[in-house]
């Protein structure tokens, strides 16, 4: 998007709002050779994929964080090329975030107003809803969604998909919302971008551009803008990407952070010293995701994207999975939702489970607390 709409504001009320979404992939290429972030450990044989996009990290403070100086988006099929892979364990109950850090985070993001709220607690999840916010995390998971209601809408000051995704890494990284594993770096998911279509009413009730004015006084008519931007990013470990949860950030259309969605469970500091687990060969696994194929229907694998696995909150999951997500296609089907079908196959060799346990939800009673605690230290990793 170009940056000539800046600061800009709508000149009339009663305007008409029409959002839509386009993905956005207006990265850098980049050499395939580049696609692991960390040095991974000998039981490694390569990086299970090329990546085939880009984008150079610009801020010293995002790079100390992160520990790379670009970010990968991730290919549609990576495959399994190791013999065994380090055993990765999620963070416990007793490490997970607490209501009073999360009260902390989310006043960065909505204000000071959340540390007084009432809060809503049961047995599976704490949140707080204001009138310019929300936040909510699972207890099973330690997930963090932070919210800002935002209506100002106006064109986007953000210069398209590289600017988006440093913007969300700064913001992230000045707020000090996530911290990672040494071992764990990010990628780039998916970026996203909401259009939307703008019309105001004339003298005589028609339909009409809106006016959008310049920070000099001048005025340009506007009836369709690019507004917010959303940046989901993926994570891996020792350069083995993890499958499953992502963690989402939104941008208003100056560019600040107005939503923080980390759906993943933190991995715990231990990881990585204990056990090793032996993987199925990659013949094996493809011929495992051959044989769930329906014949019948002219099924053919697409893509297949391999790693760690990780679960939703229906699941008890202390440690991550690994296994292969198939994207499994029947080319005869032109219509692009039902062509497609998701197949998983386990890399295991001791069939280790993908997800964990899953959990039957228990009802009660939602119980109203405020949140004391303002010095609350963070226990996120």
């Amino acid at each position: 998007m170009n940056s000539k709409y800046s600061n800009r504001r709508p000149v009339v009320d009663g305007i008409l709002l029409v959002a839509f979404c386009l993905v956005c992939s207006a990265c850098d290429p980049a050499d395939p050779s580049s696609g692991v972030l960390v040095d991974a450990p000998a039981i490694v044989a390569r990086q299970p994929g090329p990546d085939n996009l880009s984008i150079a990290i610009r801020s010293d403070d995002v790079l100390t964080a992160l520990g790379q100086d670009r970010i990968l988006r991730r290919s549609e099929d990576f495959r399994m090329t190791a013999d065994q892979l380090p055993l990765v364990k999620f963070v416990g109950p007793e490490k997970r975030i607490t209501r009073d850090r999360l009260a902390q985070m989310a006043a960065l993001v909505i204000g000071d107003d959340v540390k007084s709220a009432a809060w809503k607690e049961d047995p599976e999840s704490f949140s707080v809803k204001l009138e310019n916010g929300l936040a909510y995390s699972e207890k099973n998971t330690g997930s963090a969604v932070i919210h800002r209601i935002y209506t100002n809408k106006h064109p986007t000051s953000v210069e398209g998909a590289d600017d988006a995704v440093n913007r969300a890494l700064e913001a992230v990284v000045k707020t000090n919302l996530l911290t990672l594993h040494p071992d764990e770096t990010l990628d780039i998911i998916s970026i996203t971008a909401t259009h939307y279509a703008l019309y105001g009413d004339d003298e005589a009730g028609n339909p009409v551009s809106v006016a959008f004015q310049f920070n000099n006084g001048m005025k340009e008519a506007v009836s369709e803008f690019q507004d917010e931007y959303m940046v989901h990013f993926g994570r891996r470990f020792r350069g083995v990407p993890v499958i499953g949860q992502t963690l989402g950030v939104k941008l208003d259309a100056d560019g600040n952070l107005i939503s923080f969605q980390k759906e993943w469970r933190d991995i715990a500091s231990e990881s990585g010293k204990s056990n090793l687990v032996s993987l199925r060969s990659a013949s094996d696994i493809v011929a495992a995701a051959e044989d769930q194929l329906k014949r019948a229907e002219q099924e053919e694998v697409e893509s297949m994207q391999c790693g760690y696995v990780e679960g939703d909150a229906s699941f008890a999951q202390s440690e991550a999975g690994i296994g292969c997500q198939v994207i499994v296609r029947n080319f005869n089907v032109t219509e692009p939702m039902s062509s497609r079908r998701v197949v998983w196959v386990n890399a295991s060799a001791a069939d280790n489970a993908l997800f964990g346990k899953k959990i039957v939800p228990i009802s009660v009673k939602a119980v109203e607390q405020p949140v004391v605690d303002d010095t609350a230290g963070d226990v996120m990793n």
